[in-house]
């Protein structure tokens, strides 16, 4: 199951495992020259596969929601309706 890393603001990173995604979040920091912030300002959740899809063809300033179960997904996940 993928996790994202993300912020109130966007989703940051996304990666197969917690590790890996915290490894990608890191990554886009430096990439960005940005310096790495306080992981504690950050969450990592897991994520279904429609909604990383989503933020690696659209970037991570979208909509996005979670199940009753805490998984994050896309909207259209939440709302029942077919991708």
């Amino acid at each position: 199951m993928p996790y994202i890393i993300h912020d109130d603001t966007a989703i940051w990173a996304t990666g197969e495992t917690e590790a890996e995604a915290w490894e990608d979040f890191a990554h886009e920091m430096k990439m960005g020259n940005v310096g790495l912030p306080e992981r504690d300002d950050f969450t990592a959740c897991r994520a279904t596969l429609a909604l990383v899809k989503r933020v690696r063809d659209c970037g991570g300033a979208i909509a996005w929601g979670a199940t009753p179960d805490g998984l994050a997904c896309t909207t259209d996940e939440k709302n029942g309706e077919n991708q």
